[in-house]
């Protein structure tokens, strides 16, 4: 069976077996242009114009339509200004890339600015909300090294507090070029979750893959192992060829693309941390093990219900 494609959202569910751990096909749901979609609720620099043109993380271009002012909405002091942005104004690029997706994950909701201007291809949980997947795409000429970007990229993660890193490893998997490494630390919540966080970067031909798979600590260590397969359930991209994957400096000059392509931002919390639902369950087993008492528990239950 062959994936439908429409403008709009392209995917095709057949599942490849029937066993209890089956899989299904998940065609990335990245539209190609032509149609609308801006999105009123972006932070821009206090120096952004009406017309200004930005470029994505993954080569596409991002317009400013209309300024709003400083808003509080906007939390970044470099970022105060609330604008309207259409983010397919300037779209060049769409992955060619599916996945054999568990079919214990659900393909979660994306946003115009997760999908034409962050490059996310899909954000997907587990029906519990414990385990989490996230795959983001760029174009691969918009990067000069691919071991510089992955340095970059582990740098430039903020997602937990007090984190930890295991070394980054260099890998091939089915002809393509990976690097892997480990992510440990607090969620930014209210309890300070603990969770790990499996990175993984692929190189192939025209684009780059960035799968993050995570979880919480004791589910994760049960997953891992399957994690570590994901790159494997990829499908339809073809490896870089030696010209391509060689890591040589960008000499510039004319028709050159830029090389200094920032990664795609990581992914945050999950968005059950921050629910309603979510704090009064990990609340709740606080005082279910005996770590608060039944008035701290009341105490902080009407807290909660009080920010909904």
């Amino acid at each position: 069976m062959k994936p439908l494609t429409t403008a709009t959202l392209a995917f095709l569910l057949a599942f490849a077996s029937s066993s209890a751990n089956a899989w299904f096909f998940f065609w990335f749901p990245i539209p190609t242009g032509g149609s609308s979609a801006t999105s009123d609720n972006t932070c821009v620099a206090e120096t952004a114009k009406e017309g200004d043109t930005v470029n994505s993380t993954n080569g596409n271009i991002a317009k400013v339509v209309k300024l709003s002012g400083t808003s509080s909405r906007c939390k970044d002091s470099a970022m105060p200004i609330l604008a309207t942005v259409d983010y397919t104004s300037g779209v060049t690029f769409t992955s060619k890339a599916g996945i054999e997706l568990p079919d214990k994950f659900k393909p979660m909701g994306l946003t115009d600015r997760q999908k034409f201007f962050e490059g996310i291809l899909l954000k997907a949980k587990t029906d519990d909300g414990k385990l989490f997947l996230q795959v983001s795409a760029g174009k691969r000429s918009v990067v000069s090294s691919m071991p510089e970007f992955v340095k970059k990229w582990k740098a430039g993660l903020k997602n937990f507090d007090d984190p930890t890193y295991s070394e980054t490893e260099e890998l091939t998997i089915d002809g393509f070029p990976t690097w892997r490494f480990e992510q440990k630390g607090k969620l930014k919540n209210l309890f300070g979750t603990r969770m790990t966080m499996l990175h993984t970067v692929m190189e192939a031909k025209d684009e780059y893959l960035i799968i993050q798979a995570w979880g919480y600590d004791n589910d994760y260590s049960e997953e891992v192992e399957a994690f570590k397969k994901l790159p494997s359930a990829i499908k339809g991209l073809t490896p870089p060829t030696p010209i391509a994957s060689a890591e040589k400096p960008s000499q510039g000059g004319q028709g050159s693309e830029r090389t200094d392509a920032t990664p795609p931002p990581p992914p945050q919390a999950p968005p059950e941390e921050n629910s309603t639902a979510r704090r009064l369950r990990e609340l709740g087993e606080l005082r279910k093990q005996g770590l608060i008492t039944e008035k701290e528990y009341n105490k902080k239950r009407q807290a909660i219900l009080s920010d909904m």
